[in-house]
């Protein structure tokens, strides 16, 4: 089996298994215009969507804000929530965000994410995004993630589908986004450590050019499909 047929085995399951896997749980096409987005200043994630203990530490200070992330079954149906650590740890099937920045040249911001992310450290991401919050929808935590990890804010997004995406690190239930921007960046230092400029075309023609994050390759491939589909 070649490299790239591995991979594919390995990140997605083939629109036959998953159909069989899930009946009609499969990909949902759409194409809305999102408008709406985070004020400049808006905080990044409101209080619905994190917990703290009301105990200080020893030095006084407040405990570190709790992550918590929406857990959905293989239907995309809320299940409940957990802390992120949680959700990594039991691989628990949850939601994320992909939305593909375009520049006025066609070419996509791809994010050279930091090594300390909890997933696919120094991997390269061709989606801005991340995991749906506790509270959160998907629209929202797409504006947010834009705002946190690029600094973009009044951006109207193009939302296309939702697409299911399991391997042997996690389970997710991703909706695919689009916007164009030109402007400048504002990176989030503790996720994003650059920002380099790809056709979308080149990347999933060589996608073992450098490490790209295969979740975000499959929801390219969805993006594409769609944009072929639709000229």
């Amino acid at each position: 089996m070649s490299d790239k047929a591995a991979m594919s085995d390995k990140a997605a399951m083939s629109d036959k298994a998953f159909l069989s896997a899930i009946g009609d749980g499969t990909v949902f096409h759409s194409k809305t215009i999102i408008t709406k987005s985070l004020s400049e200043d808006a905080v990044p994630m409101s209080d619905n969507h994190s917990t703290t203990s009301s105990q200080t530490v020893a030095d006084g200070t407040q405990p570190a804000i709790e992550e918590r992330v929406l857990i959905v079954d293989e239907h995309n149906h809320a299940v409940g929530a957990v802390s992120r650590q949680q959700m990594r740890r039991e691989q628990l099937c949850h939601r994320a965000t992909y939305v593909f920045v375009f520049d006025s040249r066609g070419r996509i911001y791809v994010q050279e994410r930091t090594m300390t992310k909890d997933l696919y450290p120094g991997f390269f991401d061709p989606a801005t995004g991340g995991v749906v919050a506790e509270g959160e929808e998907y629209d929202e935590a797409a504006c947010r993630e834009l705002k946190e990890e690029l600094g973009i804010t009044g951006v109207p997004l193009q939302a296309y589908c939702h697409f299911y995406f399991h391997n042997d690190d996690c389970r997710v239930w991703g909706k695919v986004y689009s916007c164009q921007y030109n402007g400048e960046l504002t990176l989030q230092p503790e996720e994003v450590a650059d920002v380099v400029l790809e056709k979308p075309e080149d990347i999933l023609s060589n996608r073992f050019h450098r490490s790209y994050t295969p979740d975000s390759l499959v929801a390219l491939e969805r993006l594409m499909q769609l944009q072929t589909a639709a000229d």
